[in-house]
């Protein structure tokens, strides 16, 4: 899916970059930066998303009564991956809807990602509100990635 999505992203962005006119500050190119952003801050989501709620739920289901660490550590190594990935993608020409609903999610992140470095420690439960921002970013970038453009035969 995420392949898929980054190809059409690509192809819109090629379109886009194709019939700019001007210099890089032009609508055009703004565009393609938020469409090219919202393609890889999705597939973040969809990815790292279910992965680290994934691992965190298996740690809590066997903690006190097996271990826990190989869980803990790779929820971290995600929660950091998809952290630095977002402080990259924030940075792009991007509306400013997004830019804020991206660091908010960052600001969220954060949190988890401390109570994850300890790999044996008691595993966290993901704040609710991570899900909250990562639909706003969905919210904001689904429309442009699946808009009419993409919807026709």
């Amino acid at each position: 899916m995420r392949t898929a999505t980054a190809a059409i992203a690509a192809l819109l962005i090629s379109t886009v970059a194709l019939t700019a006119c001007g210099d890089g500050d032009s609508g055009h190119q703004k565009h393609a930066d938020q469409l090219k952003t919202c393609a890889d801050t999705t597939g973040d989501i969809d990815d790292y998303g279910q992965a680290i709620e994934t691992n965190l739920s298996v740690a809590r289901s066997v903690w006190g009564v097996g271990d826990t660490s190989e869980y803990m550590s790779t929820a971290n190594t995600d929660i950091r991956d998809w952290s630095s990935n977002l402080a990259v993608q924030r940075t792009t020409d991007i509306s400013p809807d997004l830019k804020t609903a991206m660091n908010t999610l960052l600001l969220k992140l954060q949190p988890l990602q401390d109570a994850t470095d300890n790999p044996t420690a008691e595993p966290p439960r993901p704040d609710p509100s991570i899900q909250i921002y990562s639909n706003s970013v969905d919210s904001i970038c689904r429309p442009l990635l699946h808009g009419p453009l993409l919807d026709q035969p």
